[in-house]
């Protein structure tokens, strides 16, 4: 089943979901293979994402591409992420050759990033380094980065972040809109970058650090009515994130 939205109840065995986003800044579609509501397989087209970073910066890899050699050719904008369950997570430029793609991980904070322009690698050693993305203004999201101490924030939402927590241009996307209701639930929404950010070697959790479960989705597609937030990062960083939440919610009076 090819699916966008549909009338059934139950996900198909296999399901595979596509979706469009028409965004004139950050464009993006996804495809994404589900079985028995899992993500396994998944490609996400970004057009408009720079191969080097958003903010002019070189991200050091697994392994090195073209793009990275010394006096190499700038390289064309625009990505093709990738994912398969067990296999990796991986990146190739929008209309690359076959054998040019280009395993990538989630930052484990304490990876070094090189800087284009001054030529050095800086180490991401506390919060202060950390870089979240977000899109529009969210004061929870903005409160719950502030109380751990994330102050650098670059504009990305969507497949964009979820592909900039992937490839460890970003650290940590905080989906937390201020009206539970304006959260995009839809399985679509989240299922390529769940699997992307998964097989990167990150972890993305709903905002009370459950796993996230799409074959629970119904006749809606979407996630339980309970998730109202996402948390997209690594490994290192997920814990004192989630620690910070739950203060946040015991000081509101929700917890």
């Amino acid at each position: 089943a090819l699916e966008r939205g549909c009338a059934v109840t139950a996900l198909s065995p296999r399901t595979w979901l596509l979706a469009p986003v028409a965004e004139a800044a950050q464009p993006a579609i996804s495809l994404t293979l589900l079985e028995y509501g899992r993500p396994v397989v998944c490609a996400v087209a970004l057009p408009s994402l720079p191969r080097n970073s958003m903010r002019g910066e070189k991200l050091l890899r697994m392994m090195v591409s073209y793009d990275g050699q010394s006096g190499a050719v700038a390289p064309p904008v625009g990505c093709l992420m990738w994912a398969e369950e067990g296999i990796g997570a991986y990146e190739r430029s929008v209309g690359g050759e076959h054998g040019t793609d280009i395993r990538i991980r989630v930052d484990r904070c304490l990876i070094g990033r090189r800087s284009i322009a001054q030529g050095v690698t800086t180490g991401v050693q506390d919060f202060s380094d950390v870089v979240r993305t977000e899109a529009s203004a969210q004061a929870r999201a903005a409160a719950l980065a502030s109380q751990v101490g994330i102050s650098t924030v670059l504009p990305a939402d969507g497949p964009f972040a979820y592909g900039a927590v992937a490839r460890g241009e970003a650290h940590v996307y905080l989906e937390m809109p201020d009206d539970s209701n304006s959260f995009d639930s839809a399985i679509w929404s989240h299922a390529a970058g769940w699997l992307l950010v998964k097989e990167a070697g990150g972890e993305v959790t709903d905002q009370a650090g459950n796993p996230l479960d799409f074959s629970t989705c119904g006749s809606t597609r979407d996630l339980g009515a309970h998730i109202i937030g996402i948390v997209a990062t690594n490994k290192d960083l997920h814990p004192s994130i989630m620690m910070a939440s739950g203060k946040a919610a015991a000081a509101a009076g929700m917890a």
